[in-house]
């Protein structure tokens, strides 16, 4: 087998030479071609975070300021991340609506938004009931009991979401999980 040079050869040092099968047994890392950790931790930054690492971590004559500066904005980028990531899921659960049919099952239109239908007032829709309502309960009875009792009775947001569950199939499963590999490796 026809050996191959690596890198070029500097003026007092020997010619590094490999053949393919040390490359291929070789650990990861320890190829002469791969990158180094300094290599690595030391080139170019090619986003916020990397550059906030580079200049806060790496380069020792980043000016404090610079440093402390760098890593606030990148706290609050991800901070504000994160607000996103939640308004989008509130979003999601607690939709607008104008009346009733604009709410899904266990929701009922509460003063514009989809809100919940809870266990706790599960007892305020039973016509015998001698309980008192709390009064959040009270102005919204009317609606919360025509959109929370339904054939089988009284359905919570969370026997709603447990059906819902439940009802999942394979091909479900498995796409939740792909997709929370996806996110997770990036």
């Amino acid at each position: 087998m026809a050996a191959r040079k690596v890198s070029p050869a500097a003026e007092g040092t020997k010619d590094v030479e490999a053949d393919d099968t040390k490359a291929e047994a070789a650990p990861l890392g320890t190829m002469p071609h791969a990158p180094t950790l300094h290599h690595l931790a030391t080139r170019e930054p090619h986003s916020f975070h990397q550059t906030t690492i580079y200049y806060g971590l790496q380069r020792e004559d980043t000016p404090p300021r610079r440093k402390y500066g760098l890593l606030a904005a990148s706290i609050g980028i991800v901070f504000l991340q994160c607000l996103v990531a939640t308004g989008l899921s509130l979003g999601v659960t607690l939709s607008t609506c104008s009346e009733n049919s604009d709410c899904g099952h266990g929701t009922f239109c509460d003063g514009g938004l989809c809100d919940w239908c809870l266990i706790d007032a599960k007892d305020c829709c039973e016509t015998n009931s001698t309980k008192a309502c709390p009064a959040y309960v009270e102005k919204v009875k009317e609606p919360m009991c025509a959109n929370c009792v339904k054939d089988r009775g009284f359905e919570s947001f969370g026997d709603v979401a447990r059906d819902r569950v439940d009802s999942m199939m394979i091909q479900d499963w498995l796409a939740l999980f792909l997709a929370s590999l996806v996110v997770a490796c990036a």
